[in-house]
């Protein structure tokens, strides 16, 4: 039996994360210190999240303004 590698160039580091996020890093550690945000995973001194934690945080996130748009599309636009 083959044991899949992990891919560790989908790891994020802090200012990575926050760069996608456009964000300061002190407001992803205030987001992760609330539980709004998905706690990293320490590897040593070193912290880190996988890109798919990333992108499933922020698809939830802007899964209402997707699901509104969508929804806006039968609607005739404004005069």
């Amino acid at each position: 039996m083959t044991q899949a590698t992990p891919n560790f160039a989908t790891l994020y580091d802090k200012t990575s994360v926050a760069q996608v996020l456009r964000m300061p890093e002190r407001s992803l550690e205030r987001l992760v210190r609330a539980r709004r945000f998905p706690a990293p995973v320490r590897l040593g001194r070193n912290a880190y999240w996988h890109s798919n934690v990333v992108d499933s945080w922020l698809e939830a996130t802007f899964a209402k303004q997707l699901a509104w748009d969508k929804n806006r599309k039968g609607l005739a636009p404004r005069a």
